[in-house]
């Protein structure tokens, strides 16, 4: 986020962030709420960094994704972000090999 590229952040994983920093089952020591708002709301900030919508086209894009790779419940929050990028024709950054069966999705690496 700190260059100029625009970055767009689904809500599904800017509420996961605050959803699992949050547990103790999660992280050994978990973060206050207010500090993870606060974290989301710097991210926010920046001019080139918006929270991608879901709409009805997200919804259809979900379930013709869960539905053709018959997909198991586990696979529901990465099947909306792929949903998300794909309504957006955003590059998704993930390292999560999981996504690489979505057909279309723009996909990149962060740690290569």
């Amino acid at each position: 986020m700190n260059g100029l590229e625009p970055v767009g952040i689904p809500w599904i994983v800017l509420t996961g962030f605050v959803r699992l920093l949050a547990r103790l089952s999660v992280v050994e020591a978990p973060y206050p709420l207010a500090e993870l708002f606060s974290i989301c709301d710097s991210w926010l900030s920046f001019g080139h960094v918006v929270l991608l919508e879901t709409t009805a086209k997200t919804y259809e894009l979900f379930r013709e994704v869960m539905l053709k790779h018959s997909l198991p419940a586990n696979m529901v929050s990465g099947s909306i972000i792929a949903a998300t990028a794909l309504e957006h024709n955003a590059v998704l950054y993930s390292n999560d090999i999981d996504f690489q069966r979505f057909q279309g999705l723009k996909l990149k690496n962060p740690l290569l």
